[in-house]
């Protein structure tokens, strides 16, 4: 699955607003990385995906003057970087560990990163029954869905709360072990949510400047 690992993540030239204070000016780069760092793990709609690493930090402008606008103190720089950015496919298959198992929903950690989440009743269309006592979900005909287990799951979008990430998804199962017909939605390959068209991300006209978070469903 080497191949499709890779295919999430996408290299791309960025631009960010970097607001100093006069104090910093003593150590420019280590503040602007400061700054940088602030987005590290964090949901950019500009970029579309999870801000995940970055290098080739540079000034975007020929003079990399900083500017000052109106009585405020703050020196506003304007730089570019090579951005590593999370972005998996709308019904991109993944793998993930269960890590939580409730009466409506199972938590799990795929990446090692990203936490994901699929409904109880994504579940109990496959044929799968939660057991109250064992705190699992079980099947006639397949394996039981347990803290610690292995499984796949079909990508759908990304939910944002306070910059927690969470990846929505439903259970994915071979052909062969389906026991239930899909949904309309996964047997015609696309999700209720609007597809973004994939593509590489081109430097972005307008700076990445700070947001104040928001809960929010991000669509693919």
């Amino acid at each position: 699955h080497g191949n499709k690992t890779r295919a999430m993540f996408r290299q791309t030239k960025a631009k960010f607003f970097v607001h100093l204070h006069p104090s910093a000016l003593a150590n420019v780069k280590a503040e602007v990385k400061r700054h940088l760092n602030s987005y590290l793990m964090r949901y950019i709609e500009e970029l579309d995906g999870v801000f995940l690493a970055y290098d080739d930090v540079h000034a975007c402008d020929a003079v990399p003057v900083g500017q000052i606008f109106d009585e405020m103190p703050f020196l506003h720089f304007r730089v570019v970087v090579k951005a590593l950015i999370f972005r998996p496919h709308p019904n991109g298959v993944m793998e993930a560990v269960v890590n939580r198992v409730t009466n409506d929903h199972i938590g799990a950690l795929t990446l090692g990163v990203f936490n994901v989440s699929i409904d109880a009743h994504h579940l109990a269309s496959h044929g799968f029954v939660y057991q109250p006592d064992s705190h699992r979900f079980t099947h006639e005909s397949l394996p039981d869905v347990i803290e610690g287990a292995p499984i796949r799951f079909v990508f759908q979008r990304m939910e944002i709360n306070t910059n927690l990430i969470t990846l929505k998804g439903d259970l994915h199962l071979p052909e062969s072990s389906n026991t239930q017909k899909p949904s309309k939605a996964v047997a015609n390959g696309s999700t209720k949510t609007t597809k973004r068209t994939q593509s590489n991300i081109p430097l972005a006209d307008e700076p990445i400047k700070p947001t104040v978070p928001k809960k929010r469903r991000v669509k693919s």
